[in-house]
């Protein structure tokens, strides 16, 4: 007996979220890639991809969806980190959010999120919901808990978060994603002091 129409496999959800890693892989590989080439990377066939995500767009947006559970966590985290001063602090959360872009791989769907976003609309509104706003709201939630423990002055956390990110995110894809490391290295952790001194300068309660 056949099943109804609309009626999904047992295992629809499981065999999408393999195909969204899968789209993401490629995408990694090339951010042009069609979906023709998707599908081969994800070895089906190309109606296949159209059944789980529509078209080229849907399988983007899916992937940056999918991409977003692995840094869930580690947003919260940063989110909850223990207090200290606002400069240790700060100075702690950007060092985590560098190394985990430059040395586990995190960089890799940001890079793909610029490409994929900047040529459209729909995918870019993706990528900046399912992983970069997490990532302001992790920071912004980390600066209201600094104002609530008397470290920093009131101040806007969403515009403070975009404040602290904006340099590290702008260095980290100069170095990393042009490249930039090759002939026009920048030490990064030095950097992130040099980001972390002015902002406290200018909003911090707890030191000079």
């Amino acid at each position: 007996m056949s099943r109804p129409i609309g009626t999904k496999n047992p295992d629809y959800d499981e065999k999408r979220a393999a195909l969204a890693d899968g789209v993401m892989r490629a995408l990694f590989a090339d951010a042009n890639v069609s979906l023709r080439g998707m599908a081969q990377a994800c070895g089906v066939s190309r109606p296949t991809l159209v059944h789980y995500f529509g078209d080229r767009e849907g399988a983007v947006c899916a992937a940056l969806e999918y991409a977003a559970d692995f840094g869930r966590g580690h947003v919260e985290g940063l989110a909850s980190a223990p207090l200290s001063s606002a400069r240790l602090t700060l100075r702690t959360a950007l060092l985590k959010l560098l190394v985990g872009w430059r040395d586990f791989g995190v960089g890799n769907f940001h890079y793909v999120g610029f490409q994929v976003g900047l040529a459209d609309g729909a995918t870019g509104a993706a990528y900046r919901h399912h992983i970069f706003d997490p990532v302001v709201v992790g920071v912004s939630r980390l600066l209201q808990r600094l104002i609530d423990a008397g470290r920093l002055r009131q101040l806007d956390t969403r515009s403070a978060a975009l404040q602290l990110l904006g340099p590290l995110v702008m260095a980290l894809m100069h170095q990393h994603g042009l490249c930039g490391h090759e002939d026009t290295p920048l030490a990064l952790e030095p950097f992130v002091d040099d980001i972390v001194h002015t902002f406290v300068l200018a909003h911090a309660l707890d030191e000079a």
